[in-house]
């Protein structure tokens, strides 16, 4: 749980300082949201790509060790891998209507 909680938050902290690499440039705010976003879009997508196909083989094959099945805990890290991607890819967004 530790390593999903820890890819989310990594996924997050690269599009924010990207962001602020731009800003520290001169770059307008909607000019580096646009630009950052657009730039680590595929490297988020990537990673949350690959981290789900790995665990969809968990719930295909309902492996059990010592006669404890995993593919419910694999399902919940798919549900949360996908909902925390979304959340991600808002992130400049809400930054935006925050104003920060």
């Amino acid at each position: 749980m530790a390593r999903f909680v820890s890819v989310v938050v990594n996924n997050g902290i690269v599009m924010l300082e990207h962001i602020n690499h731009y800003r520290r440039h001169g770059v307008t705010r909607h000019a580096a949201m646009l630009q950052g976003g657009r730039e680590r879009l595929q490297p988020i997508l990537v990673t949350a790509v690959t981290t789900l196909v790995g665990l969809v083989s968990i719930v295909v094959q309902k492996p059990a060790f010592e006669g404890v099945y995993y593919y419910s805990f694999a399902l919940v890290l798919m549900g949360g891998l996908a909902c925390f991607f979304y959340e991600t890819l808002e992130l400049p967004f809400k930054i935006a209507v925050v104003g920060g």
